[in-house]
């Protein structure tokens, strides 16, 4: 899954102001305030029934925004939108929403020039159940030359654990498609073919894992709840990483592990949320925090980040409830802050999405 990009744009969230399902965006300063300047009173809401799942700062100053909405029949499904400095910008896709045939277990990947791919389960002429991949520009409309008139479909890809993608710097697509015992990666060209990477099909099935993390030179990562693995861009395990490919992130018995963040000069920072620890008392839980650990690029732990390599980031009481970590996101000073979603009701701002601390600095 997708991480921010910038700390200065702030955290989308689903909430019904007055009753209308709606989104709102703050932007945040260096510092963490919220950013009175934009939009009104530093806040932007856009009235859309969507849930978030991925925000992105795009080279034009604007916001894309992925997330669970429903198409002009009311048919649930994936889209994109794009928030300008002050409102919802209309010209993007068509009047402001780029919307998919991608209806559950999907993902969302970004490219550098601000278009996006989707790939998940989607809703065709024959129903339900089809893995496909589609593509948009930066305008919000599909690419009409990607695969089949902007779509590919992948019968042998499988369902039922999720979808999670990344877009390479030459265009391509990797994806990742766990079941309940294996994962199976697919890689696509520019065009949306296929490529001989995983052999003769275009897929391989390695260890099961999720949160894809792709590295420039097509060499890729899996983690699941305990270990991260490293595989080379043909799908085998890459043995310079780790112990023969595999890191360990354990952090014990309970925790639910979230997407690794991937710094500049390759090293990994893996959260987990993890039961709070109570002085006198043991784990609480009913309380969360965000368990960092960061890998070298080799896959051995930084004993030089945190304490012996980890880190806490430490997540407001009042946030607690249900929430998980969403997102991490790297600061130009080489800070790390988090984006929690929290699942708390009430008429404020149940699910939304927040930033919280910056946790340690001076790795970049």
């Amino acid at each position: 899954m997708s991480s921010p990009q910038s700390t200065r744009v702030g955290a989308p969230s689903s909430c019904p102001p007055h009753g209308n399902n709606a989104i709102r965006i703050w932007r945040l300063g260096p510092s963490g305030a919220v950013d009175r300047s934009f939009g009104v009173s530093g806040a932007v809401t856009v009235r859309r029934d969507v849930t978030v799942n991925h925000a992105r700062a795009d080279r034009r100053g604007g916001l894309l925004i992925a997330g669970d909405g429903r198409d002009a029949a009311g048919m649930p499904v994936m889209v994109v939108l794009r928030v300008g400095a002050r409102a919802l910008d209309t010209n993007y896709g068509v009047r402001g929403v780029a919307t998919t045939q991608v209806v559950y277990d999907g993902d969302v990947a970004f490219d550098r020039a601000g278009g996006f791919l989707v790939a998940g389960q989607a809703s065709t002429r024959r129903g339900d159940g089809t893995f496909m991949v589609e593509r948009f520009g930066p305008d919000g409309r599909i690419v009409e030359t990607y695969g089949d008139g902007g779509r590919r479909e992948l019968p042998g890809a499988g369902a039922g654990g999720g979808t999670y993608a990344a877009v390479l710097a030459d265009g391509s697509a990797l994806l990742a498609v766990p079941s309940r015992s294996a994962t199976t990666m697919v890689r696509l060209d520019p065009a949306g073919t296929p490529t001989t990477h995983f052999g003769p099909t275009g897929m391989r099935t390695v260890a099961r894992g999720f949160h894809l993390v792709a590295r420039a030179d097509g060499r890729f990562l899996l983690r699941d709840v305990r270990h991260v693995r490293q595989y080379l861009a043909d799908g085998t395990v890459d043995p310079a990483f780790g112990r023969r490919g595999v890191a360990a992130v354990a952090v014990g018995g309970l925790g639910v592990p979230g997407p690794p963040l991937l710094q500049p000069n390759g090293a990994l920072i893996v959260p987990t949320t993890v039961p709070e620890r109570v002085p006198g008392f043991g784990m609480d839980p009913n309380g969360w925090d965000v368990s960092l650990v960061r890998l070298r690029p080799q896959g051995t732990v930084d004993t030089r980040f945190g304490s012996a390599g980890r880190a806490t980031l430490r997540i407001p009481l009042d946030q607690q409830s249900g929430g998980q970590m969403q997102n991490l996101a790297l600061r130009a000073d080489g800070s790390i802050v988090g984006a929690w979603k929290s699942s708390r009701t009430g008429s404020e701002s149940p699910n939304a999405l927040r930033w919280v601390g910056v946790v340690v600095g001076g790795f970049r």
